[in-house]
């Protein structure tokens, strides 16, 4: 009993701070905006936005985080 009231309010607080944090343009700045389609000539995905800035005009340097599988028919090892 005590464990399931335990749980229930740790789940109400995070629920509500989720909730909080997605709203308004904030939020949809911080969820939306970072997440990128990643496509390869075989296949793709979603990715996310780690890193990107501008190093020359009009020029930036930009990482995404995505899974293996999304890319793995686009890597190609050589020696």
């Amino acid at each position: 009993m005590k464990k399931s009231f335990i749980l229930s309010v740790v789940l109400a607080l995070m629920l509500g701070t989720a909730h909080a944090a997605m709203t308004g343009l904030d939020g949809h700045k911080s969820y939306i905006y970072p997440v990128v389609r990643v496509t390869t000539g075989n296949g793709g995905g979603s990715g996310t936005i780690i890193y990107s800035k501008e190093f020359e005009p009009s020029k930036f340097s930009t990482y995404i985080l995505t899974n293996h599988h999304i890319i793995a028919d686009a890597i190609t090892i050589t020696e």
